[in-house]
């Protein structure tokens, strides 16, 4: 019972911070406009887990995501509305049998699958800069940022 307690809890931590990350980036975008990394993730994805964990062991990659862009972690499959940039973008109507948010979805091309961790980064003018599917080993990334950080 414990340990259920334990993951209720952490699951609605994890809610709420996202909620109040969207409130905090839709607030600072309007006053300081950066461009937008978000990396969509699951609770049961491996390679989402080894993500997140090479970011946090890399200091310059982890400050470079938080000074020069609006860095997001979000949930791939939520089944919350999130507010993001003046838009609601609901659960997917179907959940729990499909349940890829139609926030993910927006970055999506038609019938285009997705994979996790789902990575897509925005401009200043909101027009995509690049999307990426699946892990990315942190000099990987480092370098994406450093070809897309004069934009």
């Amino acid at each position: 019972m414990k340990n259920i307690t334990f993951l209720i809890t952490l699951f609605g931590m994890i809610w709420a911070n996202a909620q109040q990350d969207l409130a905090q980036l839709n607030a600072a975008f309007a006053q300081n406009p950066k461009p937008i990394i978000i990396q969509f993730s699951t609770d049961w994805c491996g390679y989402c887990l080894l993500q997140n964990k090479k970011i946090k062991q890399n200091p310059q990659l982890l400050e470079m995501l938080e000074n020069e862009y609006y860095y997001l972690q979000l949930d791939a499959e939520s089944n919350t509305t999130y507010h993001f940039l003046q838009r609601d973008f609901l659960p997917n109507p179907s959940y729990p049998l499909h349940k890829t948010h139609s926030l993910v979805a927006a970055f999506l091309q038609e019938n285009e699958s997705v994979a996790y961790p789902f990575w897509v980064m925005l401009s200043i003018d909101l027009l995509i800069e690049w999307r990426y599917t699946g892990y990315l080993a942190p000099n990987k990334l480092h370098e994406i940022l450093n070809n897309n950080s004069n934009r």
